[in-house]
């Protein structure tokens, strides 16, 4: 009987034995599997360490460790729902873990779940309220959500345990202006001020409580107040500036406006805008010469190497001779802009355009050129070139440009139409009517509101006595949204002229010279209308003052004068 217990008792130990050596196994297995998968981790190759981890789930579902570095590095790749699911498993099987509930108020936040997040950040609180992170962290899930009351008592919280920094104190201001607290708002700034006298930061805030109640008054002694302090304050100088500019103050208005354009804490961003907010679409300033050169030398001198400044430079400059009605003088300065950064395309087109208007056909030529080797992509200067082209009667060169140009534009039928149009004139200059039709038939199928083009197409049509009853519905068309321009209402005379309608295209060519008495070309027609109806000696007297002013001309027409002096002599009626 005594051996049969001890075979029992050597037995029974033996499984324990076996026991406990099958879990020192697993347990050496699962560290040696979780620190391959650290390692894995520490050289972001995080597919490998997730499955190292997931290795250690199968080997022991209880362990929370794995649970959390899974949780992590699903973070780390933004899968917010599968790092929510594996460090809620830690956070089940070790609920005390602070590591743990914190990476799970952080996924909570990052998914929006704010009042979720809060509960963590309350919980952790409970656990540690000695760590200021964690209200900070409750604070801010309030403020996420909205909860702005429950965001001040937080704040209160802090300041109680562990004192307020300014910053806070500040934002705890802030919520109360956003809960519309007006008045506490301002009591606790004053308590502040109170305290710290000299704080810019609460003048600041005082200053803004001033302003959301209306009494800019107030505002206005604080903003002096603190200038004597802090003449470059750049709030109050620009805060000071807009409340004079609303008050209609210029003269204040301008003092602080010059502070601030010389200010060299205030960036050359904050500058531009309060240049063109306030001086860009204001006559009386744009009117004021002094101010537009202070402005200019002073941007342009401290800020020599800025495109920006020469833009606005030349931007003021141009918009102020549309106003003066003096000569526009900002082609040095879009020159220059362009000399610093050649990126901005806008800057080319103006460059251009100026040239154009100029009628310097050769330079706008060479800056076309020069735009579509940055922007070869960009069909507008191919346009811009073949105008060029077309008015230095380079006439094949400029077909060449507007047909590769063309192939460039993309869902762009207003552009398309212009590259038609330009071929349309370039095809009636050389006298190929088929091809001019063509084209301007063309662009009119992309873009029918462009009524100078429906203007000319119709009076070209006229000139040759071809397919009237189209130049009719054209001109028509162009006279709707124009009724009363005189080179439209000329060709409509001329049209109908041209339909054997005198009596109907007098009528017309009346109206038009009503508008433009002293246009040779409109005396001309009104003169062949006039002997249709054989009305010669008037004819002859309207030819003669349309002679009479092409003659004052800078460019005498010497070859319209001649057709015109042989109707003259012949009473030869067009």
């Amino acid at each position: 009987m005594k051996l049969v217990v001890l075979f029992f008792l050597f037995l029974f130990f033996n499984n324990i034995n076996a026991q406990n050596s099958f879990k020192k196994d697993i347990s050496f297995k699962y560290n040696y599997i979780f620190f391959e998968g650290l390692k894995h981790k520490s050289l972001y190759n995080y597919n490998k360490a997730k499955e190292y981890y997931l290795d250690c789930v199968d080997l022991n579902k209880n362990e929370s460790a794995a649970y959390y570095e899974l949780a992590l590095i699903f973070l780390y790749e933004n899968s917010l729902d599968q790092s929510l699911f594996y460090i809620k498993q830690a956070v089940n099987i070790n609920p005390n873990n602070e590591s743990y509930l914190l990476i799970k108020a952080e996924v909570l936040q990052k998914q929006g779940k704010y009042i979720e997040a809060s509960n963590v950040y309350e919980n952790l609180i409970t656990k540690k309220p000695e760590k200021i992170v964690y209200y900070e962290g409750l604070y801010m899930c309030n403020i996420f959500s909205s909860n702005f009351s429950k965001a001040i008592t937080v704040l209160k919280s802090i300041e109680n345990k562990f004192g307020l920094t300014d910053d806070l104190k500040l934002k705890k201001i802030d919520l109360y202006i956003e809960l519309g607290r007006i008045a506490t708002a301002e009591q606790e700034i004053e308590r502040l001020l109170l305290e710290n006298p000299n704080s810019l930061l609460f003048l600041n805030k005082q200053i803004d409580i001033f302003l959301i109640k209306g009494e800019s008054e107030k505002a206005k002694k604080r903003l002096i107040k603190l200038l004597k302090k802090e003449e470059e304050n750049t709030k109050a100088l620009i805060l000071l500036a807009e409340i004079y500019n609303k008050e209609n103050k210029k003269e204040d208005f301008l003092k602080i406006f010059k502070k601030i354009i010389l200010s060299e804490e205030i960036v050359i961003q904050t500058k531009i805008k309060y240049v063109l907010d306030y001086i860009y679409d204001n006559k009386e300033y744009l009117n004021n010469e002094k101010l537009i050169s202070f402005i200019i030398d002073t941007l342009t001198t401290n800020y020599p190497e800025n495109d920006l400044v020469y833009i606005v430079s030349a931007d003021l400059i141009k918009k102020r001779s549309t106003i003066v009605n003096t000569k526009d003088s900002s082609l040095v300065y879009y020159l220059k802009a362009i000399d610093i950064n050649q990126e901005k395309d806008m800057v080319w087109e103006e460059v251009i355009i100026q040239y154009y208007s100029l009628e310097e056909f050769t330079k706008m030529e060479e800056w076309s050129i020069r735009a579509k080797e940055i922007f070869p992509f960009h069909p507008e200067f191919f346009l811009y070139e073949s105008i060029a082209k077309y008015n230095l009667k380079k006439h094949e060169e400029a077909i060449g440009v507007l047909s590769e140009g063309k192939d460039l534009i993309i869902e762009n039928n207003f552009l398309l139409a212009r590259f038609y149009s330009l071929l349309g004139d370039i095809y009636h200059d050389i006298k190929n009517d088929t091809k001019s039709d063509f084209y301007y038939e063309k662009s009119i199928s992309q873009d029918s509101t462009n009524i100078y083009l429906l203007n000319n197409y119709s009076y070209y049509l006229s000139l040759r006595s071809f397919n009237l009853e189209r130049a009719l519905f054209l001109i028509k068309k162009a006279l709707k949204e124009a009724p009363n321009n005189p080179s439209f209402l000329d060709t409509y005379a001329w049209v109908l002229f041209k339909m054997n309608k005198p009596q109907e295209s007098l009528t017309h060519i009346t109206k038009a010279l009503s508008f433009d008495k002293n246009n040779p070309t409109l005396l001309d027609h009104y003169g062949d209308i006039l002997c249709s109806l054989k009305d010669f000696e008037k004819a002859r007297k309207v030819w003669q003052k349309s002679i009479a002013i092409l003659n004052k001309q800078q460019k005498v027409e010497n070859e319209k004068i001649t057709n015109i002096n042989n109707k003259i002599f012949n009473n030869n009626c067009e």
